[in-house]
């Protein structure tokens, strides 16, 4: 007898109270060894030894109903296993759950690779492999690894890029794969200039997609992306399948020449997101004493982001960062009122740049 855990959650209700029959599903089909005391799999492999007499499985189910007929079909090196494979032709477990079996073989189990298909009605839902003894299974692969904007209406890259305008929130990696019955876990990493701005962690991201397909990660900043270099490295079970490089705010240039700004003096505008309103400091001729020092201050609406520097204006790649060295500063702040305070600046030209993240970030600029 199978070893369930029918947790009954039923259909779906929609705000205001009208039912949306789920789609039969399966995921999460896994193997393991051993089992815990609660039927939970231990250890979920896509190895095993030919020395192992029982070999468990595990997958998540929903959206079924009375009427739904489910077939598990075994193989072996891709022979059917009549006698492994089994049919519901009515189902009595409930709408959604986890359902937990295992085959046994009381002499071991021979080389090979072994694949259990879940069968729904005459669909194919569900697919996973694994391999016994010294059989190998063809290594998990990925192709056409792009970025985009969002989903289309068939789950499709909407917006496929190299460069995004600055300010964008969340980022879409679509690839495709195969081989992929014996993944366990998909995890990916996101880089900005060469360091790590997220990561998914080993282990943390179960694989629910098959033996190939079309799948994607996000990263999201609720801030939105400033300009530079960025990547993605995607891994399935810690082996890293694909990477690639895209900007944002390639295209940003910034004037060669700002605008003047003497001190005691106020500059107001309004910027959209992306925009860099770029200044150079004039009148400051004479090093002040550490107590009084050079103080930037910005004031306003939306969100815009101040920095200050030393001899060259900044650049597009040092945005969407803070900055605290005695010739660069900048707070990156939520919100449009940002200080900066440097004891004792040293004379020179001081550039002072505005970075826009939302749109209509209204500011008002003093230095003094």
């Amino acid at each position: 007898m199978p070893l369930i855990e029918a947790a009954q959650r039923g259909d779906v209700l929609e705000a205001g109270g009208s039912r949306v029959a789920i789609p039969a599903q399966i995921t999460n089909l896994a193997f393991a060894a051993e089992l815990s005391a609660d039927g939970e799999l231990l250890a979920r492999s896509s190895r095993f030894s030919t020395d192992e007499d029982q070999i468990f499985y595990s997958f998540d189910f929903q959206g079924m109903t009375p009427n739904t007929s489910l077939r598990e079909q075994w193989l072996l090196d891709g022979l059917v296993l009549e006698p492994l494979s089994l049919r519901y032709d009515t189902w009595e477990l409930g709408p959604a759950g986890t359902f937990v079996d295992g085959i046994q073989a009381s002499g071991g189990f021979s080389t090979g690779i072994f694949t259990l298909e879940i069968w729904i009605e005459s669909d194919l839902i569900a697919s996973r492999s694994f391999s016994v003894g010294s059989a190998e299974l063809a290594a998990p692969t990925i192709s056409n690894l792009v970025l985009a904007q969002g989903i289309g209406p068939l789950g499709d890259p909407k917006g496929i890029a190299n460069d995004f305008e600055p300010g964008i929130s969340t980022l879409f990696a679509f690839f495709n794969y195969a081989n992929g019955s014996s993944i366990l876990a998909v995890n990916d990493i996101w880089y900005f200039e060469g360091e790590e701005i997220g990561i998914a962690r080993p282990g943390t991201d179960s694989w629910t997609g098959g033996e190939s397909g079309q799948s994607y990660v996000t990263l999201s900043d609720s801030r939105g992306f400033g300009p530079g270099q960025y990547a993605i490295e995607i891994y399935f079970d810690n082996d890293l399948v694909g990477r690639a490089d895209f900007s944002v705010g390639a295209g940003l240039t910034l004037p060669n020449q700002g605008l003047d700004l003497a001190l005691g003096e106020t500059a107001e505008g309004s910027l959209n997101s992306g925009d860099v309103a770029l200044f150079r400091l004039t009148g400051f001729n004479s090093a002040p004493g550490p107590e009084q020092g050079l103080l930037v201050k910005i004031d306003g609406t939306g969100d815009a982001d101040l920095y200050v520097k030393r001899g060259s204006a900044p650049s597009a790649d040092e945005f969407d960062q803070s900055w605290d060295a005695p010739d660069f500063q900048a707070p990156f702040d939520v919100g449009s009122n940002e200080i900066v305070f440097i004891p004792g600046a040293t004379p020179g030209d001081w550039w002072i740049a505005v970075v826009g993240y939302d749109t209509e970030s209204a500011y008002s600029l003093r230095a003094s």
